[in-house]
């Protein structure tokens, strides 16, 4: 039975991303006995789904276990990470259909790809003027086929070069950025872009540069860019701690905080980088920022305060980790999980040898304490209009959630954001942040509209489906199983009108019979 996994850690997902795949959706098909498994290769931005023998699920269906969402799943992870790392070089991607072998269960499993050149196709993204961005931000646009890849650097984001004529004046790092995008699930980036975009200048915080438009409409936001800082985060690099940093830091979690009511929400190591060009650290990745006090949304993904992960408790997690390496906590610690009494224990703030810091361990406790002291006896602040200079944008429940084209009808925009996988990337050609190279953008555009033509072409039977779940629902309309597809609740429903699910046997708890989508 797999170990219960608290909402924390399911939020990030570590170990699935380790194997660079991101969780799709599980669903059980009773006549087959198995259950569909969708798994998203972040390197190739495609996806690969699976029959996975229903012997492989958890027997117990209460609240507190999902099925494959743990042992099982990372083991499947982890054996298709291998097969497809030892493919020869010269092999080109994987096939449409490929099998290989999960040793821990002595099983050979058969995965699906999609076709050659395509990748998870998107319907989601909303209306640069939805957003109702301030000026000068709302008008600073770069369309995703003006960029081109450099090199791929963290979980959806990649290093991309501007054209000259788009560089940012006085940019450190030329006409480079970082060009982060949500591919399949784009109203998780509405409170991210909105922050980044609203919040003044700040030297400790990487915010939006430019704002990314698709290339078919070039109305819809799909990203941003951000200022490049040219080194790893924290916990890839793991320098000499300068006691500088953590005062920075901490200055940096009060301007969001008590002037701003926003939290972030997820301070650790892998979200801090040191840039070179100023010795200052640096706080990136607002996946999970909120404006306080809001309740979270988990429906929409958007914002919401998390219960035990506020921004002083983080600061102190980081910090006492870094400096002793507590193998009781873990590098990879859960945040909503710790105990901020246990970490600022001082008996325990012993440095681990392999550290190295710019001043006594007492001096960095000493400063921690006194500002956790100042911050949890001090004004508590309970809701983000108590801040002095708080920030507003509007509500996405309020947006149109269907594109829409003539006469109010769907507009079918499919974006395609397959790629060639890095090991199979030509040198000698321009790939765009498309996933395309340059000289095969304008036919790769020409296809992508000819699908959208094809999807407004569908039966009155299946046209008349379609406008009940609102068209903008179908998130991955071509890269589900055959006779299935995506929903935006993440269930993975039959052609015929009947979901996936498992069989209702009695016993088997409140889940019976609920298809088990993405969360997080």
């Amino acid at each position: 039975m797999a170990p219960k996994v608290t909402t924390a850690a399911k939020m990030r997902e570590p170990k699935i991303i380790e194997f660079g795949f991101d969780r799709g959706s599980v669903s059980y098909t009773p006549r087959q006995a198995h259950f569909d498994v969708s798994l998203y290769n972040l390197d190739t931005r495609s996806c690969i789904w699976l029959e996975v023998p229903w012997t492989l699920g958890n027997n117990d269906y209460d609240d507190g276990h999902d099925d494959l969402e743990d042992d099982v799943l990372i083991k499947i992870a982890a054996a298709l990470r291998e097969h497809l790392d030892n493919r020869a070089p010269t092999a080109g991607d994987p096939p449409q259909n490929f099998d290989f072998k999960v040793k821990e269960y002595g099983i050979l499993l058969t995965a699906k790809t999609n076709s050659a050149g395509t990748g998870l196709q998107s319907s989601s993204h909303h209306l640069l003027e939805e957003y109702q961005l301030p000026s000068p931000i709302n008008s600073k646009t770069v369309l995703r086929s003006e960029l081109t890849e450099i090199r791929r650097l963290f979980y959806r984001v990649d290093l991309v070069e501007y054209s000259p004529s788009l560089s940012p004046p006085g940019s450190e790092n030329g006409n480079r950025a970082a060009f982060k995008y949500e591919h399949s699930e784009a109203r998780k980036m509405w409170t991210e872009i909105h922050i980044l975009a609203r919040l003044p200048p700040h030297p400790h915080l990487a915010l939006l540069e430019r704002l990314v438009l698709d290339e078919l409409t070039q109305s819809r936001l799909v990203g941003f860019t951000m200022r490049y800082i040219a080194n790893k985060p924290l916990d890839k690099s793991r320098p000499a701690f300068k006691l500088k940093w953590l005062r920075q830091l901490m200055q940096t979690i009060d301007d969001l905080n008590l002037k701003h009511g926003i939290l972030h929400q997820d301070v650790a190591d892998r979200n801090l980088i040191i840039d070179p060009d100023t010795d200052s650290i640096v706080l990136i990745d607002f996946n999970f920022a909120s404006r306080l006090g809001l309740p979270i949304s988990t429906s929409l993904y958007v914002e919401g305060t998390r219960e035990g992960q506020d921004d002083v408790k983080g600061v102190a997690a980081f910090m006492y980790e870094y400096i002793t390496r507590d193998p009781a906590l873990g590098q990879d610690y859960a945040l909503g999980e710790v105990d901020e009494s246990s970490v600022m224990d001082s008996a325990k703030w012993v440095k681990h040898p392999s550290v190295e810091l710019d001043a006594e361990v007492a001096e960095f406790y000493s400063e921690l304490k006194t500002w956790v002291h100042r911050r949890r006896t001090g004004v508590q602040l309970t809701h983000y209009t108590q801040a002095p200079e708080h920030l507003e944008w509007p509500s996405i429940q309020t947006q149109s959630r269907a594109p829409r084209g003539k006469r109010g009808k769907p507009a079918c925009l499919f974006l395609n954001w397959g790629r060639p996988s890095s090991a199979q990337v030509d040198p000698t050609r321009r790939l765009l942040a498309t996933g395309r190279y340059a000289d095969e953008e304008e036919a790769g555009q020409a296809a992508d509209r000819a699908f959208a033509a094809e999807c407004r072409k569908i039966s009155k039977k299946r046209l008349s489906e379609a406008s009940r779940l609102a068209l903008s629902d179908v998130l991955f309309l071509s890269t589900v199983p055959p006779g299935r597809r995506v929903l935006r609740s993440g269930a993975v429903k039959r052609i015929d009108g009947a979901a996936g699910s498992r069989p209702a046997t009695k016993g088997r708890g409140k889940r019976a019979g609920k298809v088990q989508g993405r969360k997080g």
